[in-house]
């Protein structure tokens, strides 16, 4: 029998009213009863909050709104990751959204087989306007590309679900990271786990140029290159010293994995086919 798994939705929100109503649109049309959508709004300046508010009086079961000053983008994912009570905890932020029937897929393959611990999947490209743009097609995930390379070369964070009881395990975010504090959390979380990787697209990702945070900061640059070498340094510290891998071995893993990534992506002809999506899209806009 299926078990009716619940679903935790954390939103963080800033100034995006523009925005945070298709989010919240998209989780109601799941065609999934059992879920939570948890928003977090951190101290937003335009009416975002009004624009919450009205989902949430429509919908005070289903949908909760938590207000703090602002603090950034990591605090407001983690004061919303503390509050989830389902099953199953997955975040999106607030200009980006869910395809139909992404919940029921990923309940789906929990259920059939109960000692996955993370369910993931593709992510559509959009423009501002929700005009596609291209594919991002996921391989099966690859533990030691995702050690050496950084994990979100092999996910994308809109996509991914887990359980609850390995967030316990794991902990929060580091609340120091801006910038790559997805890729960090993701490698901890990721590690001796049980992962299943849904070939079918879940969410849309919303290209934008650069975000909120990345406009008011000149060194934002500089912070994703030390973050996601600071996640990368720690990976490979865990093989050091959980593993016992050598300095030899790490070397080996890191040059065959590249290549057999490098060799996948173009046998599944993820490169090309990303190639054609974005010329189709140059040509029609």
């Amino acid at each position: 029998m299926s078990k009716k798994y619940k679903i935790s939705i954390v939103t963080p929100n800033y100034n995006y009213e523009n925005y945070i109503a298709e989010t919240i649109e998209s989780v109601l049309a799941q065609n999934y009863p059992y879920f939570e959508h948890i928003i977090v709004d951190d101290g937003s300046t335009d009416n975002s909050v009004e624009v919450i508010k009205k989902y949430v009086e429509k919908y005070p079961d289903k949908i909760k709104l938590i207000q703090q000053e602002n603090a950034g983008q990591t605090p407001a994912i983690n004061r919303g990751l503390a509050e989830v009570s389902g099953d199953i905890v997955v975040w999106i932020n607030s200009d980006d959204y869910f395809l139909p029937n992404a919940f029921n897929l990923v309940v789906d393959e929990f259920n059939k087989n109960d000692s996955i611990d993370i369910v993931y999947g593709n992510v559509n490209v959009v423009d501002y306007n929700n005009n596609f743009y291209y594919k991002i097609r996921h391989l099966n995930y690859d533990y030691f590309f995702a050690t050496f390379f950084g994990i979100c070369k092999v996910l994308t964070s809109n996509s991914v679900f887990w359980k609850k009881r390995i967030q316990d395990e794991v902990g929060l975010l580091n609340p120091l990271l801006k910038v790559n504090m997805d890729g960090e959390y993701f490698s901890r979380l990721f590690r001796a786990r049980n992962v299943k990787h849904i070939k079918q697209s879940l969410a849309c990702f919303r290209q934008q140029v650069v975000s909120i945070a990345g406009k008011n900061d000149i060194n934002w640059r500089k912070k994703v290159e030390e973050e996601i070498k600071l996640e990368i340094n720690n990976s490979i510290d865990f093989l050091r010293n959980i593993k016992k891998y050598k300095n030899s071995k790490i070397l080996f893993l890191k040059i065959y994995s590249k290549i057999k990534r490098i060799f996948l992506k173009i046998i599944f002809f993820h490169y090309q086919l990303r190639f054609i999506e974005k010329f189709i899209y140059r040509l029609k806009h």
